[in-house]
């Protein structure tokens, strides 16, 4: 059970192969195998051991006890071999010695076990073997480390060496005392020569620490002279104070307090100066401080200023000499020494942050505030349109309160450096005293270098003042359109931007103690700044591209305002630009003479000699004359303007009345008329979208008259031809209300007819006969199928007539409010009508039917009547009598056609009725047959007239007049339309008296060409008379066709 206990409490959690274990290397742990055994044999121990077998003094249990205790012997052999097991098998892995030698050693409560004796006996021998390689890898790292050993973080070379050292030590000694102490080890035949080679390594590792500490030792009397130095010093080339401590001292006292943790010994000298190491560095820590506050304010010291406050830069200075001089590290009143110098770098401080502030806010501020100004009041004169009257006084004014601003702000500047004077004047300059610098040239009175410093920043006011003027110039070319770039960056070395304060401009010059020293560092670096400064410059100016009054939303630049008016035949701009660009130019002028006011005390005529050198300057005069010229510039722009509204030039050009004239001569269509008031529309449109303002740089163009005079030439072009529209679609809705009216009146005449109730009559059949025939019948029945007819083509009568109205409210013209009423209310009209009509209808058809039946066989029987009577005066008067003239013939057949239409209409009435009635049509069949003749005689008689009227036109023209030719072809056109008419007429008298009288003129034509001929001469026409019998005149006045015709030259 011992064994078992110190098992479980000496080997530590590890895993090795073995029985318990897969082929993957997966089980349990050495502690737990251990602990299983265990809990096994004592759970068999007491399973056999009670107090009746612990007092069993028969030994009845002996066998049973003596087999559990062999059982437990067993147990224990097990674990025997297990742990010698796990001891072979632990040690296939590598351990560095040490290492090694702590399993073993966590395994020797159980070494005295025989099988687990002879395991570690072995593995001791193994370890010792494995640490020969384990000396050569010291003595490589000793020998690789050994110039520049490795050292923990944060600690001094000396004591890191040792630390180092004596760790490679360790690592050989602790295993080396192991192995000493085996006499499994010690019998090995090779443990003499490793003895011997750790001794080697060991010794070199123990020489290599005294030999630091040896250093050390001789360096720490050193540093303890060090300490008598004095506070400060000069450095040998740039002359700077410098805290005069050097850091390997510091380091050194480092080192003993590291070395005194290592357990070293130190001297009692260098434990003392280790004590005084605290003070030592908070002494050289708040001199650092002051002599970097000390160079700061040297550092805020404005160039200008640097002579004029020397004497308070040397009082400040002479607090240092102490430092400088006499006192050392190891002095004891040192902390008295820093609360002096603290004292006189917080004065000098507070004495530079007073003048600082006053340069600043009344000298330095004020410039920059001149260097960025207008010298105008922009948000006077770009807030409105200028006319330039008005420019030239409100301009003035703006100039004029700017100068009076300049003035001001120049006032405070001279006072600002009044007081800075003052504030910096000393009775006497202070002269330095010290063995390590030259004395100091006397410095000049206190009136001098106000003085000096006066023209210094009267120089600067020049270059405010030409920045401003400057500002203010491009201000004026970019708001009235100047747009040369180079002309613009030509004034960006005249813009000057400063800096914002004098502690941003110093904080990267370097700071020095010594004041001339100081100012010629800072002389240099104020050069380079001045550099950055000019480079820089074209930056400045580049801004007024975008100046702050423009804006995305709303560009104000400045504006005159002009007008765009007609003067017929011409357009003018009033007022003229010549004013614009006198009142520009006047601007400018008045810019220049408002400096010439400016004064500064103690010079005469400041401001006039800025003004001339302003004046004299390449790139202001460039670009004065540049705003000079703006509005020839602009001339260009705005001619575009006008010849683009020159498109207009017609509408006073051309002849209203003509081009109207012209137009309607070619019978336009509405859809032509409302074309062309679509072009008038669209012009107007046009004009109507001009922008009532146009922006050409400084010039803005009012449109409105312009374009007012333009809309009222539109009004009377489209007035002109939208009237004969109007004229025309009212004829049009007029028509059409028209034939509704006379529609809507026959039906309310053929209702009241048919109701004569309302009236007041008696109603009965016998009323409505004698007001209602079939005629009237067969009206109201073609007016009502006509209607019904119009239901289907009423769309395309009213749409075109309310498109038209539509079109002509569109074009904005004064219509008659009965026209539009008419026009909205046409197809609800139309709709009353259809609904009267239905109406009738019902009552003809349903109402009073019996009474129109009676009536229509009744009118049947007479009409048959007449046709048979009809047909029988035809025969016996008509056209087919033998023997009658042509025109007689003409004239019966059109009193006959009379009458036959006459009855025609009468037998379409019966026919209509009796159809609406559902009653079987009589035929006609004698008035159908004279129907048919009738045609075939018009046709004849049509071609006859015609024919008779040229017989008689050719007669009467006269003989050297006529034109045979052409009436050949007339009289074949008048035969071959004989030929082209019906069979039917051929054999009729009428046709062939025709067709002879055609063949008589067919056969007479070429006779009277021949006669015609120009071989005729008078004696031919004496023939001609002496064959035919007949005489005639041949005067050209008197001799005509019809003397040939009638002395029957064909016989």
């Amino acid at each position: 059970i011992p064994l078992l206990s110190a098992c479980l409490t000496t080997v530590g959690v590890l895993c090795f192969p073995g029985k318990y274990y897969d082929s993957e290397g997966e089980g349990p742990s050495f502690s737990a195998v251990v602990k299983s055994f265990a809990e096994r044999a004592i759970r068999r121990l007491q399973e056999a051991t009670s107090t009746g077998s612990l007092l069993d003094v028969e030994s009845k249990d002996k066998e049973k006890f003596t087999d559990v205790y062999r059982g437990f012997v067993e147990t224990l052999g097990e674990l025997e071999q297990f742990a010698a097991a796990y001891a072979h098998t632990i040690f296939q892995w590598k351990f560095y010695p040490q290492e090694a030698l702590d399993i073993l050693q966590a395994l020797a409560p159980i070494g005295h076990r025989p099988a687990v004796k002879a395991a570690l006996a072995d593995k001791y021998v193994e370890i010792f073997g494995q640490f020969e390689e384990h000396l050569n890898d010291i003595r490589r790292l000793y020998e690789e480390g050994k110039t520049t050993p490795p050292r923990v973080r944060n600690s001094p070379p000396v004591a890191g060496a040792v630390n180092w050292s004596r760790q490679l030590l360790k690592q050989i000694e602790e295993p080396m005392k192991v192995f000493r102490d085996n006499p499994d080890v010690t019998s090995q035949l090779d443990y003499p020569r490793i003895v011997k080679m750790y001794n080697k390594v060991a010794t070199a590792l123990t020489a290599f620490e005294q030999l630091y500490l040896t250093q050390w030792r001789s360096q720490i009397e050193v540093a303890k002279t060090s300490l008598n130095a004095t506070l400060f010093v000069r450095h040998p080339v740039t002359r700077e104070v410098m805290v005069n401590l050097d850091e390997k001292v510091l380091e050194l006292l480092q080192e003993t307090k590291w070395l005194m943790r290592l357990g070293v010994k130190v001297p009692e000298g260098a434990l003392a100066s280790m004590q005084l190491a605290p003070r030592i560095k908070q002494f050289a820590l708040r001199l650092r401080e002051v002599l970097a506050q000390h160079r700061a304010a040297l550092a805020r010291i404005p160039d200008n200023l640097k002579d004029l406050c020397r004497g308070h830069t040397d009082k400040c200075f002479e607090a240092f000499q102490p430092g400088l001089n006499n006192l050392a590290w190891n002095s004891t009143n040192i902390d008295g020494y820093l609360h002096q110098l603290d004292s006189a770098v917080r004065a000098l401080n507070a004495t530079i942050t007073e003048v600082n502030a006053l340069l600043e806010a009344k000298v330095e501020g004020q410039l920059r505030q001149i260097g960025s100004m207008l010298l105008f009041d922009e948000e006077a004169v770009f807030s409105r349109s200028w006319d330039p009257e008005s420019f030239r006084s409100g301009f003035g004014a703006s100039v004029q309160r700017r100068q009076l601003e300049l003035q001001e702000r120049t006032s405070v500047i001279t006072q600002g450096l009044a007081e800075i004077g003052q504030r910096l004047a000393v009775k006497q300059p202070m002269q330095t005293v010290s063995q390590h610098m030259p004395p100091q040239q006397p410095l000049p009175t206190t009136a001098e270098l106000v003085k000096s410093v006066a023209e210094h920043y009267l120089a600067e006011l020049y270059q405010a003042v030409l920045s401003a003027a400057s500002r203010s110039l491009v201000t004026i070319a970019e708001s009235t359109g100047v747009e040369d770039s180079q002309v613009l960056a030509s004034l960006s070395g005249l813009v000057r931007s400063r800096p914002q304060s004098r502690a941003a401009s110093a904080a990267h010059r370097p700071a020095t103690v010594d004041s001339e020293a100081a100012a010629d560092v800072l002389t240099l670096d104020d050069y380079r700044r001045s550099k950055a400064q000019a480079s820089a410059a074209l930056t400045a100016v580049a801004k007024f591209s975008h100046p702050v009054w423009c804006d995305t939303d709303q560009v104000t630049y400045l504006r005159f305002s002009v007008a765009l008016c007609y003067v017929v035949p011409k357009i003018v701009i009033e007022p003229e630009l010549d004013s614009v660009q006198a009142a520009l130019s006047a601007g400018v002028e008045q810019i220049f003479n408002g400096l010439r006011g400016l004064s500064w005390p103690g010079r005469q005529g400041v401001g006039a000699a800025f003004c001339s050198q302003l004046l004299a300057d390449p790139a202001i005069a460039e670009l004065n004359s540049r705003i000079g010229s703006v509005t020839q510039d602009l001339w260009s722009r705005i001619r575009k303007l006008i010849v683009e509204l020159g498109v207009y030039d017609f509408l006073w050009k051309d002849n209203l009345p003509t081009n109207l004239a012209d137009f309607l001569a070619s019978q336009p269509s509405n859809g032509m008329l409302c074309l062309e008031v679509d072009r008038l529309m669209a012009v107007e449109d046009r004009v109507g979208g001009l922008k009532p303002e146009y922006t050409f740089g400084c010039v803005q163009l009012r449109t409105q008259r312009a374009v007012d005079v333009l809309q009222g030439f539109l009004l009377t072009w489209k007035e002109a031809f939208a009237s004969e529209l109007h004229a025309r679609v009212r004829q049009e809705l007029h028509d059409a209300v028209g034939y509704r009216t006379r529609q809507e009146r026959e039906l309310r005449h053929l209702e009241q007819q048919l109701n004569p109730e309302r009236s007041g009559e008696a109603e009965g059949d016998a009323a409505v006969k004698d007001r209602v025939t079939l005629d009237d019948l067969n009206v109201a029945l073609k007016l009502l199928e006509e209607l019904r007819d119009m239901e289907n083509k009423v769309d395309k009568i009213y749409l075109p007539i309310e498109t038209m109205y539509g079109r002509l409210q569109s074009y904005r013209l004064s219509l008659p409010r009965s026209e539009i009423e008419e026009c909205s209310g046409l197809r609800d009209s139309w709709q009353r009508l259809t609904q009267l009509a239905d109406q009738v209808r019902m009552q003809l058809l349903k109402d009073h039917r019996s009474h129109f039946e009676q009536e229509l066989d009744k009118q049947v029987k007479n009409f048959v009547v007449e046709v048979i009577q009809f047909r029988n005066q035809f025969d016996a008067q008509g056209p087919f009598v033998p023997d009658i003239e042509p025109l007689d013939a003409v004239k019966r057949l059109h009193r006959f056609q009379e009458v036959y239409d006459k009855l025609s209409r009468k037998r379409q009435t019966l026919d209509s009725v009796s159809k609406l009635f559902g009653i079987i049509t009589k035929s006609f069949d004698e008035l159908d047959r004279t129907g048919e003749e009738l045609v075939l005689l018009n046709q004849l008689y049509d071609l006859f007239q015609k024919f008779i009227r040229f017989d008689e036109a050719f007669r009467q023209e006269l003989w050297e007049d006529v034109d045979l030719d052409r009436t050949v072809s007339e009289v074949e056109g008048y035969w071959d339309e004989s030929l082209a008419l019906p069979s039917k007429l051929r054999g009729w008298a009428a046709h062939l008296d025709m067709k002879a009288r055609m063949q008589r003129y067919r056969l007479l034509l070429p006779l009277l060409k021949k006669l015609k001929s120009k071989e005729i001469r008078s004696r031919h026409w004496t023939q001609v008379m002496q064959i035919t019998g007949v005489n005639f005149s041949l005067e050209r006045e008197t001799f005509r066709l019809k003397n040939l015709l009638d002395i029957g030259l064909l016989e």
